[in-house]
């Protein structure tokens, strides 16, 4: 490989949002007589907000939600069976505030630049048409991928 290919491969991931940590891989389970949930496996990350420290804290495992749990990563596995894009808000982070705990201090951003958007990648579906019709309803654009 020439010396200039292998640099790249070795840089590349400084100048890419995702190898930041930017990542949340999400695994849902069922508990006891409760349906399987819709998105069982997921990965959702930020484009246009590089706020590190707002997707460390959105990606924290919730004690309230006990048959959850998250995992930062550099980026989302490949192939996605599906898409779903959303403009951010700050009711974006308050959803997810409703659910986390913060310690003293710890402050996400009140405004988010324009063009911030949440993509989330669904890898296990149980009801296509109900992930579907929850990323819509809530705003987002719905892609098919396989």
């Amino acid at each position: 490989m020439p010396r200039l290919a292998r640099l790249g491969l070795l840089f590349a991931p400084l100048y890419c949002a995702s190898a930041l940590g930017a990542a949340c891989y999400v695994i849902e389970e069922s508990s006891g007589t409760l349906p399987d949930p819709v998105v069982p496996a997921k990965c959702f990350y930020f484009e246009g907000l590089d706020d590190t420290d707002a997707m460390q804290w959105a990606c924290r495992d919730k004690d309230d939600v006990g048959q959850t749990h998250r995992e930062l990563r550099q980026q989302c596995p490949p192939e996605p069976q599906a898409r779903c894009t959303a403009r951010m808000t700050p009711e974006t982070l308050a959803n997810e505030q409703a659910f986390g705990r913060r310690a003293p201090g710890e402050a996400l951003p009140s405004t988010l630049p324009d063009g911030a958007r949440i993509v989330t990648l669904y890898y296990r579906i149980t009801d296509r048409e109900q992930a579907r019709v929850d990323c819509e309803t809530l705003g987002g654009a719905w892609e098919q991928i396989r």
